[in-house]
């Protein structure tokens, strides 16, 4: 049987992840999670759950409740949909790219129906079109859903404006900011959103293992008055609301925790530095790539600039296009095996046509990491045989990350 030698293990160590989606845990959280494992099954344990769930609210800025779940973020959307959805119900989903029509899947699943408002991949939501098909389906639909980061284009949809025609409708707003919570600003009350959906692992640079809910309590009122019961147990958010009740029956993931909270010790003491970070770093991954001859996903057409608040470009994922001849077989594997560098590729009908580039997290909107990481997919693909303007590139990154507060 083949095993992981010690080169491999060094390999890993050494590694810097630039992939979006997942963030490398940064000193100070690696070390909060070396703290000996508490019996998560006493009240001192849950008085330290009930405190996260408070430092949480800041992020989310809501004044409602937020729950922590043990699982990966796809547990907080099954979650989410699995409680709201009863069978016939119909869900308008803003579709334009991958994640969001992961909830498709997730409605089917639950009996419910599934509306999808189709938008082109790359560009944002549009809101007009919303306006526009949301009146046939008025008095009928129960909720709508959006994704604020959409991982596969790189892309951040306009929350706030879609979290007023749900409310002009009479919708329950589900939101989707696993790729934006803690990078990103998430106003769940200003913006109307009524379920809000988060998570450690990605801009958080917490370890896997925890998903949040934000729930307003128009959820809470829609629950109680189901017709059908939840269906199941660990994706029941009547359960969580209760988990003091519960919690032994769950082995809580305490390391994790404790990791989630330096995380939070991190980023909840100036969010908004933290924010304008990832901002700038993102700027300068566009620029960067951009100079040295490559495209974007989001051609930037439609985007007011890289220093708009109403910018389309995320600033926690970039999705950037291969050039002719190259894939992500072929990047990726000299990316590791010769720079220890670790990209993600594309996802669903973009699967064969872009890379996802960071930064996600604290540790990629480290300057060093960003030009680190540029200069790592510059040299490959002029390995690869492509005409690249890799100093070019830098210089113009450099330029960028000047900015960094």
């Amino acid at each position: 049987m083949k095993t992981i030698n010690d080169e491999v293990w060094w390999k890993w160590e050494q590694q810097l992840n630039l992939a979006p989606g997942s963030s490398d845990l940064i000193p100070s959280v690696r070390e909060r999670m070396q703290r000996h494992y508490v019996n998560p099954w006493n009240q001192d344990f849950m008085t330290f759950y009930e405190e996260t769930c408070e430092r949480l609210k800041g992020l989310f800025n809501t004044r409602h409740d937020v729950i922590i779940q043990v699982g990966p973020i796809r547990v907080a959307m099954d979650t989410a949909i699995n409680s709201i959805v009863e069978p016939g119900d119909k869900v308008i989903i803003c579709r334009n790219g991958h994640w969001s029509d992961q909830f498709r899947i997730l409605v089917e699943l639950s009996g419910g129906e599934p509306i999808i408002i189709d938008d082109v991949w790359g560009r944002s939501f549009s809101v007009d079109l919303l306006r526009d098909e949301i009146k046939r389906y008025r008095g009928q639909a129960k909720a709508l859903v959006l994704t604020h980061v959409e991982t596969s284009t790189g892309i951040v949809n306009p929350v706030a404006e879609v979290g007023r025609v749900a409310r002009e409708n009479d919708l329950l707003f589900i939101l989707d900011s696993a790729q934006s919570l803690g990078g990103m600003e998430v106003r769940m009350d200003e913006w109307n959103v009524d379920l809000c959906i988060g998570g450690s692992h990605k801009c958080m640079s917490a370890p896997a293992g925890t998903a949040f809910l934000a729930i307003s309590p128009r959820v809470w009122e829609t629950i109680r008055k189901r017709a059908v019961p939840i269906r199941g147990w660990f994706t029941n958010l009547e359960i969580w609301r209760d988990i003091a009740n519960w919690t032994h029956l769950i082995t809580w993931p305490t390391s994790a925790m404790y990791g989630l909270q330096a995380s939070l010790d991190i980023i909840a003491e100036d969010p908004h530095r933290i924010y304008k970070r990832h901002a700038v770093a993102a700027k300068a991954i566009r620029w960067g790539v951009s100079e040295m001859g490559l495209k974007l996903i989001p051609d930037g057409s439609n985007c007011p600039g890289c220093d708009s608040p109403d910018r389309i470009c995320s600033d926690t994922s970039t999705a950037v296009c291969y050039p002719p001849g190259v894939n992500y077989e072929s990047l990726s594997g000299i990316l590791y095996s010769r720079y220890n560098v670790a990209i993600g590729g594309g996802l669903g009908k973009l699967r064969e046509k872009n890379f996802r580039f960071g930064p996600t997290g604290l540790s990629q909107i480290a300057p060093g990491a960003v030009m680190h990481g540029l200069s790592s997919v510059g040299m490959t693909l002029k390995e690869l045989g492509v005409n690249m303007e890799v100093e070019r590139g830098l210089m113009a990154a450099r330029s960028v990350l000047d900015e960094m507060p």
